[in-house]
């Protein structure tokens, strides 16, 4: 079964093919469930395309969701989803 991810997202991090983003606002978190744990979404891209730039915004709606891989806690508490852009 496939997962997506919808909501909008603030970029931390971002090289090659990959971008690390955070939920931005808390109707987010709610949506998704994450509570109080802090949520890192690790983003990977097709190769040729360019990852948004830290510090900007992206948006994920149901016409072009993210597709969540795998959800992963840590020991401190922080919750990592890897998830892929699909191209359409």
């Amino acid at each position: 079964e496939r997962i997506y991810l919808k909501g909008q997202f603030v970029v931390n991090f971002s090289d090659a093919n990959r971008a690390v983003l955070r939920p931005r606002g808390k109707l987010t978190d709610s949506v998704l469930h994450f509570g109080a744990a802090p949520t890192r979404i690790i983003v990977e891209f097709p190769s040729g395309y360019t990852p948004p730039q830290p510090g900007s915004t992206v948006n994920r709606d149901e016409a072009r969701p993210l597709e969540i891989t795998e959800v992963r806690k840590q020991e401190d508490g922080q919750l990592n989803v890897f998830a892929r852009e699909i191209m359409q």
